[in-house]
């Protein structure tokens, strides 16, 4: 990768990078500890953590809109709206079944964690 911002800063010294490997975080820090490209790290987490909750609420991925940040290695969940109506609530109850958060456990996509207010 580093090779790759080398060739950037002679090609294209205004461009951003938009890192979508692994590891994300590591690769993301060296580009800008020792490079002059500006980059952003991406994580798949991202998108399938809220697609994961909107499926435990038992409504389609596309009805649902998120805010949804990472940091490695979790995926934090903001804020989760349907119909304009936030339902982070919602989703957090139906973790509370021990059926359906062990189910989400055991796919191993992502943990399923979350705070209580």
């Amino acid at each position: 990768m580093l090779d790759i911002c080398s060739d950037m800063e002679k090609l294209c010294p205004d461009a951003w990078l938009m890192n979508y490997t692994n590891p994300m975080a590591i690769i993301t820090w060296a580009i800008n500890d020792y490079t002059k490209i500006k980059t952003v790290g991406l994580c798949h987490s991202v998108q399938s953590t809220a697609a994961n909750l909107a499926k435990y609420m038992g409504v389609p991925a596309n009805e649902v809109s998120s805010w949804v940040a990472r940091h490695q290695p979790h995926g934090l969940v903001f804020g989760i709206e349907m119909e304009g109506r936030g339902c982070l609530s919602a989703a957090a109850q139906e973790l509370e079944d021990p059926a359906v958060y062990s189910a989400a456990m055991r796919t191993g996509r992502g943990r399923m964690s979350y705070a209580r207010k």
